[in-house]
Protein backbone atom coordinates (compact mmCIF):
# COMPACT_ATOMS: atom_id res chain seq x y z
CA UNK A 1 0.00 0.00 0.00
CA UNK A 2 3.07 2.29 0.80
CA UNK A 3 4.93 1.77 -2.80
CA UNK A 4 0.95 2.64 -4.11
CA UNK A 5 0.79 6.05 -2.41
CA UNK A 6 4.61 6.55 -3.23
CA UNK A 7 3.21 6.80 -7.27
CA UNK A 8 0.80 8.47 -6.70
CA UNK A 9 2.09 11.49 -4.51
CA UNK A 10 4.58 13.80 -5.92
CA UNK A 11 2.30 15.64 -7.44
CA UNK A 12 -0.01 16.05 -4.45
CA UNK A 13 0.37 19.05 -2.25
CA UNK A 14 -2.14 17.98 0.57
CA UNK A 15 -3.74 14.98 1.50
CA UNK A 16 -7.12 14.77 3.30
CA UNK A 17 -7.85 12.04 5.21
CA UNK A 18 -9.58 10.36 8.01
CA UNK A 19 -7.03 7.43 8.88
CA UNK A 20 -10.54 5.53 10.96
CA UNK A 21 -12.37 5.01 7.72
CA UNK A 22 -8.66 4.70 5.63
CA UNK A 23 -6.92 2.20 7.46
CA UNK A 24 -10.28 0.35 8.83
CA UNK A 25 -8.91 0.53 12.40
CA UNK A 26 -11.94 1.40 15.09
CA UNK A 27 -10.18 1.61 18.07
CA UNK A 28 -6.19 1.30 18.53
CA UNK A 29 -3.94 -0.61 21.35
CA UNK A 30 -2.00 2.77 21.51
CA UNK A 31 -4.59 5.45 21.09
CA UNK A 32 -3.12 7.63 17.87
CA UNK A 33 -1.40 5.04 16.38
CA UNK A 34 -3.38 5.28 13.44
CA UNK A 35 -3.46 8.87 12.75
CA UNK A 36 0.32 9.02 12.96
CA UNK A 37 0.84 6.11 10.65
CA UNK A 38 -0.84 7.22 8.18
CA UNK A 39 0.33 10.82 8.56
CA UNK A 40 3.32 9.76 8.38
CA UNK A 41 3.07 7.63 5.48
CA UNK A 42 2.14 10.54 3.09
CA UNK A 43 4.25 12.93 4.28
CA UNK A 44 7.47 10.50 3.86
CA UNK A 45 5.97 9.95 0.32
CA UNK A 46 6.46 13.37 -0.35
CA UNK A 47 2.95 15.47 0.56
CA UNK A 48 3.77 18.89 1.91
CA UNK A 49 1.02 18.76 4.07
CA UNK A 50 -2.02 16.60 5.46
CA UNK A 51 -5.19 17.57 7.11
CA UNK A 52 -6.43 14.42 9.15
CA UNK A 53 -9.24 14.29 11.52
CA UNK A 54 -8.12 12.92 14.83
CA UNK A 55 -11.66 10.72 15.38
CA UNK A 56 -15.06 9.80 12.91
CA UNK A 57 -16.40 13.16 12.49
CA UNK A 58 -20.47 14.00 11.03
CA UNK A 59 -20.23 13.68 7.28
CA UNK A 60 -22.32 16.56 6.99
CA UNK A 61 -20.00 18.72 8.72
CA UNK A 62 -16.98 17.35 7.15
CA UNK A 63 -18.57 18.24 4.11
CA UNK A 64 -19.04 21.51 4.64
CA UNK A 65 -15.89 22.17 6.10
CA UNK A 66 -14.31 20.83 3.41
CA UNK A 67 -15.87 22.90 0.79
CA UNK A 68 -15.00 25.76 3.11
CA UNK A 69 -11.95 24.84 3.27
CA UNK A 70 -11.25 24.86 -0.34
CA UNK A 71 -13.01 28.10 -1.32
CA UNK A 72 -10.97 29.42 1.22
CA UNK A 73 -7.75 28.17 -0.43
CA UNK A 74 -9.24 29.34 -3.93
CA UNK A 75 -9.66 33.14 -2.52
CA UNK A 76 -5.38 33.03 -1.70
CA UNK A 77 -5.82 31.74 2.21
CA UNK A 78 -2.76 29.72 3.24
CA UNK A 79 -3.46 26.37 4.96
CA UNK A 80 -4.18 27.55 7.85
CA UNK A 81 -5.85 30.70 7.55
CA UNK A 82 -8.61 28.54 5.53
CA UNK A 83 -8.51 26.06 7.93
CA UNK A 84 -9.18 28.35 10.45
CA UNK A 85 -11.95 30.25 8.30
CA UNK A 86 -13.95 26.70 7.44
CA UNK A 87 -13.82 25.59 11.30
CA UNK A 88 -15.72 29.08 12.20
CA UNK A 89 -17.71 29.10 9.44
CA UNK A 90 -18.93 25.21 10.33
CA UNK A 91 -18.99 26.05 14.08
CA UNK A 92 -22.02 28.23 13.35
CA UNK A 93 -23.84 25.67 11.65
CA UNK A 94 -22.70 22.57 14.38
CA UNK A 95 -21.37 25.16 17.33
CA UNK A 96 -20.57 21.47 19.40
CA UNK A 97 -17.12 21.43 18.65
CA UNK A 98 -16.71 17.66 18.30
CA UNK A 99 -17.67 18.92 14.35
CA UNK A 100 -15.20 21.38 13.68
CA UNK A 101 -12.25 20.62 16.16
CA UNK A 102 -11.03 16.85 14.49
CA UNK A 103 -9.01 18.41 12.20
CA UNK A 104 -5.21 18.74 12.27
CA UNK A 105 -3.04 20.69 9.86
CA UNK A 106 0.31 18.54 9.57
CA UNK A 107 3.45 20.10 7.33
CA UNK A 108 3.62 23.18 5.32
CA UNK A 109 0.47 25.84 6.15
CA UNK A 110 1.84 27.70 3.31
CA UNK A 111 -0.99 27.79 -0.37
CA UNK A 112 0.99 26.81 -3.54
CA UNK A 113 -1.60 26.55 -6.08
CA UNK A 114 -0.38 23.96 -8.57
CA UNK A 115 -1.66 23.52 -11.99
CA UNK A 116 -2.41 20.41 -13.76
CA UNK A 117 -1.42 19.66 -17.02
CA UNK A 118 -3.58 21.81 -19.78
CA UNK A 119 -4.98 23.81 -16.73
CA UNK A 120 -5.00 27.31 -17.31
CA UNK A 121 -4.50 29.84 -13.94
Amino acid sequence: MTAAFASLLPNVSQSDHSPNEWTGFRRSRQSGDEVVGLTRAFLFAGTPSVLASLWSVYSEATKDLMVAFYGYLEQGLDKAEALRAAQRDVRKTHPHPAFWTAFNLIGDWRWKRQLLPGQQG
